[in-house]
């Protein structure tokens, strides 16, 4: 019985190894997964134009935003995500998070609470050094809308009753 346990633990690992070679290669074409935590978060408004970076060359454009959460510009590498984006100029009032969303390299811009009016940031994209320079306009976020009022309720009335009391004297005879 010892024997067989034995040749059973020798055989398992043996399994995995060739489980982990025949691993089938990626498919050709295959999209990037996107996550619902890439697409939460997003500012009520994020305005920004389609974005066509070319390698080695410097591309200006610009984003206006409300400043409550986060304002992405997705770019792309011929049809595919870039390896990497550098921050070389950083904002004064917010931060740059580049990172990958889909088949995009996504840059997110996000405002300090409570800011407003314009920043700017750049990104230097690899490979390729395509540069991208942003213009940000920070505006109020729009205010909040309120719950419509609710129509005056008329307090209930309260039934009231009249007691009449009636006393009898007694006369003694």
């Amino acid at each position: 019985m010892h024997a067989r346990h034995t040749a059973a633990l020798l055989f398992l690992p043996l399994l995995s190894l060739t489980a982990c070679m025949n691993q089938p290669s990626a498919v050709a074409g295959a999209r990037n997964v996107t996550y619902s935590t890439d697409l939460s978060g997003k500012a009520t408004t994020c305005t920004v134009p389609a974005v066509a970076l070319a390698d080695g060359k410097d591309t200006a454009t610009t984003m206006t935003t409300s400043g409550n959460g986060w304002c992405g510009i997705p770019v792309r590498q011929n049809d595919q995500p870039y390896g990497a984006g550098l921050l070389v100029q950083a904002p004064r009032n917010g931060s740059v998070y580049v990172h990958l969303v889909g088949d995009d390299t996504r840059v997110d811009y996000i405002a300090r609470p409570g800011t407003t009016g314009p920043d700017a940031f750049a990104v230097k994209f690899i490979p390729g050094d395509a540069m991208m320079h942003v213009a940000v306009i920070n505006t109020a976020p729009p205010p909040a809308v309120a719950a419509p009022a609710a129509a005056p309720t008329k307090a209930p009335t309260r039934a009231t009753t009249t007691r009449t009391t009636t006393t009898r004297s007694r006369t003694s005879k």
